[in-house]
C-alpha cells in the first residue's frame, strides 16, 4: 500500500516542527493543579482607611508547569473569586468579581504577572496612584513597572462614597 504524497509531507512537517520545540518543554513534567485558598484579611495603607477583604466565592485553581528539573516555567490561575470589601471606618461595603484569569511567568529578575479579565489590584502603576483597584482588561506586572489596558475602578473612592 502506498502512502499518499500529502501524508508523507504532513509527517515530515510534523517531525520538523518537533525538532524546534525547546528541550525544557519537550521533557517537561506533567502540570500540577491545586486549589488556591483565599482567606479574609485587612488591607492597610492602600486607601485612607483600612479595608476588610472577605472571600465570598473562592474557587480559584493554580496550574503549575515545570521543566524536567522541576523549575517553574509558568503558573496559570483560573476559576471564580468574588470578594466583599468593607471600609472599616464607615461600614460601607461592595462585592467585586476578581476571577481573572492570570499567568505568572518567572523571569531572571523577578516574576512577570499577566492578568486578564477582572483583577483586584493593590498598589500603584505607571498611571495610577497608590490604592485599590478593580481592573477589567489586561494588567502586566514586571519588576520594573505595571501597565494597565482596560477599564479601571477606583475601589477606595467607591468605598468612601
Amino acid at each position: 500500500m502506498s502512502v499518499p504524497h500529502f501524508a508523507r509531507l504532513l509527517v515530515v512537517g510534523l517531525l520538523a516542527m518537533l525538532a524546534f520545540i525547546p528541550s525544557s518543554i519537550a521533557s517537561a513534567n506533567a502540570p500540577t493543579r491545586e486549589l488556591l485558598v483565599n482567606t479574609p484579611y485587612t488591607d492597610q495603607g492602600f486607601c485612607s482607611f483600612d479595608v476588610q477583604v472577605d472571600p465570598l466565592v473562592s474557587k480559584e485553581y493554580i496550574t503549575t508547569f515545570t521543566d524536567k528539573n522541576g523549575n517553574i516555567i509558568q503558573q496559570i490561575v483560573t476559576g471564580t473569586l468574588k470578594l466583599s470589601l468593607t471600609n472599616l471606618a464607615t461600614g460601607q461595603s461592595l462585592v467585586i468579581n476578581a476571577s481573572g484569569p492570570g499567568r505568572l511567568i518567572p523571569l531572571q529578575n523577578g516574576t512577570m504577572i499577566i492578568a486578564e479579565g477582572q483583577t483586584f489590584y493593590a498598589g500603584a502603576t505607571t498611571t495610577l496612584p497608590w490604592g485599590l483597584y478593580l481592573i477589567s482588561g489586561k494588567t502586566i506586572i514586571t519588576p520594573q513597572q505595571t501597565t494597565v489596558q482596560g477599564h479601571v475602578t477606583d475601589l477606595c473612592a467607591a468605598l468612601s462614597a
